[in-house]
């Protein structure tokens, strides 16, 4: 998976500092029985986008959760991802 963080309303790309070590911090929970998920990503940004390598358990419903710190502050995107 591979996030591309703009500023709000524009397609200039926002400007990423690192947080406890990464560009971000990707948390995926599975629906039903929570099954949890946390991965980093590539140590280096790749093509200006903060890039996962992400393994789930089995298919089904996941809630996924980006923390990306931009500005000193720590912003949450939030998606749902299905699985067949």
């Amino acid at each position: 998976m591979q996030f591309q963080v703009n500023r709000a309303g524009t397609a200039e790309s926002a400007q990423l500092e690192r947080y406890l070590g990464a560009y971000g911090h990707l948390v995926v929970v599975r629906e039903g029985d929570l099954g949890y998920v946390h991965v980093h990503p590539e140590p280096e940004l790749v093509d200006g986008t903060v890039k996962f390598w992400l393994t789930v358990p089995s298919s089904g419903r996941y809630r996924a959760f980006f923390d990306f710190p931009v500005g000193g502050k720590v912003h949450t995107a939030e998606y749902t991802i299905n699985l067949p």
